[in-house]
């Protein structure tokens, strides 16, 4: 089994000094080899090659892959080659026998990581769920109380426009507001504004789902929605799609440029954000995953310092479109690395029925609300979403708020084609660090924006009719 960032001390490996072992997964697998003593769980090393689209691709054509792997879902049959590893859904819907009283194995799961671990993704292709999904990545704001406090802020915002009113007050006090990593910043923010902007029904019309079933927008139904329906995705005509800049820059324009003044390409170049926030140099930092308590306690005693986390519910105000939708959990999502594929023969030589009947009855062991929540919490770097799983206490309101609201996805533009991302993150920043002025960035976008689905539409010609055909039919439109 290849388990990414969950992979245990192995045997003859020493530990890192100052860092604690990673043994919860280990431990599951002697949990499991004690009920079914003639298997064994082998664990392969977690190094920069494994887990890489090349890794697949080879060791998939060599029939060397592992029975088990660590795989980002919706990738499957898209980024790697097709027929690696075994469609899981059927399986989905059979009872997971180690948990008492269940039926099926899928209502024991997140439904939003489930939904978008569906292939095809953003193109056609073989369809199916290829991994099951036992952990999720939020971002939020970690924050410094005592750097708060010092410039008399005595608790964290609820707001946005909170949020911006002490990111001024802290730097008015001579302390760094805050930083992330240099870049996508774009995505990240588009996620929270975005379908907050547009709002539940809409929302709702363009996934086609109905009350809170979770749901991406995908490349298809960016191009239909921009060209279709209303055009609501098309900025030229509905601004709310980009209404919220001014809002991100309000906050961004207060933090050092040199955590933001940087494009995708360059963005190591930006000091870290970790390090920033850990030597108390800035305020807060609006990072990803959760790992950020075991490097504030890693310090030295004498350098550690209260923190915290908190997420802004509410973006009122920052926008003439902005609803009451909360949305800051749509940033982050499952894919951190508690996603697990089994081979097919094709790729693994070894795989018999037999052995595959051994690799899903792990998996479902793995997924039982007690090793889910112990693997993932042992970790520290994501939330446990099997269902009647705890986070830790300082993710626990993230945890609750994924349960709670609807993922409703969207980042409009910026996964399209191959060089529309760096497009949209590159214009949003020059926004943001003050190149250009917000109606300069106005029609930019709109323009790259019609660039991006001609060029999608381009490529992509005989399935755009087809989805054109099938959206028509879903909405009643002839």
């Amino acid at each position: 089994m290849y388990a990414s960032a969950y992979t245990p001390l192995l045997p003859g490996q020493k530990p890192t000094p100052g860092v604690k072992p990673v043994v919860a997964l280990d431990n599951a697998a002697k949990a499991f080899e004690k009920l079914y003593p003639g298997i064994h769980i082998e664990f392969l090393p977690n190094t920069s090659t494994e887990g890489t689209n090349q890794w697949y691709e080879t060791e998939g054509a060599a029939g060397q892959l592992p029975d088990i792997s660590w795989v980002q879902g919706p990738y499957v049959n898209i980024d790697y080659p097709k027929g690696l590893f075994t469609d899981l859904l059927p399986y989905f819907q059979q009872p997971n026998p180690f948990i008492p009283g269940n039926k099926k194995w899928i209502n024991t799961m997140n439904p939003e990581a489930v939904d978008s671990s569906i292939v095809p993704g953003v193109k056609a292709g073989t369809t199916g769920v290829y991994a099951v999904d036992g952990d999720w990545e939020g971002f939020g704001f970690w924050y410094n109380k005592a750097l708060f406090k010092e410039a008399g802020i005595t608790k964290p915002p609820t707001t946005w426009g909170q949020l911006v009113t002490d990111s001024q007050e802290l730097k008015a006090h001579g302390i760094d507001p805050g930083a992330t990593f240099g870049a996508p910043i774009y995505n990240w923010f588009a996620h929270i504004f975005q379908p907050n902007a547009l709002g539940a029904s809409r929302m709702r019309t363009i996934l086609g789902v109905k009350g809170n079933t979770a749901g991406a927008v995908t490349s298809e139904e960016n191009a239909y929605f921009y060209n279709h329906y209303g055009d609501w995705l098309n900025p030229s005509k509905d601004p709310a799609l980009i209404d919220w800049w001014p809002a991100a820059k309000a906050l961004l324009s207060t933090w050092d440029p040199a955590t933001i003044d940087v494009t995708e390409t360059n963005a190591s170049t930006a000091p870290s954000p970790y390090s920033l926030f850990t030597s108390q140099q800035v305020a807060m930092v609006y990072v990803e995953g959760s790992d950020m308590p075991k490097l504030v306690y890693a310090l030295p005693k004498k350098h550690q310092f209260p923190f915290g986390m908190f997420n802004p519910t509410s973006v009122m105000g920052t926008s003439k479109y902005a609803t009451n939708l909360v949305t800051y959990q749509d940033v982050g999502g499952p894919y951190v690395g508690f996603q697990f594929a089994i081979s097919t023969h094709l790729a693994d030589s070894t795989m018999t029925p037999a052995k595959f009947k051994a690799a899903l009855a792990w998996l479902q062991f793995i997924t039982t609300p007690h090793w889910d929540q112990t693997i993932v919490n042992e970790e520290e770097n994501a939330i446990p979403i099997i269902k009647g799983t705890t986070a830790p206490p300082v993710d626990r309101t993230f945890q609750q708020a994924i349960d709670k609201y609807p993922f409703w996805s969207l980042s409009a533009f910026d996964t399209m084609t191959s060089t529309s991302f760096d497009t949209i993150d590159g214009l949003f920043l020059e926004y943001v660090n003050g190149f250009i002025s917000f109606k300069t960035a106005e029609k930019e976008y709109d323009a790259d924006a019609a660039q991006i689905v001609a060029q999608f539409d381009s490529q992509n010609a005989g399935l755009m009719a087809k989805f054109t055909q099938q959206e028509n039919a879903r909405l009643g439109i002839k």
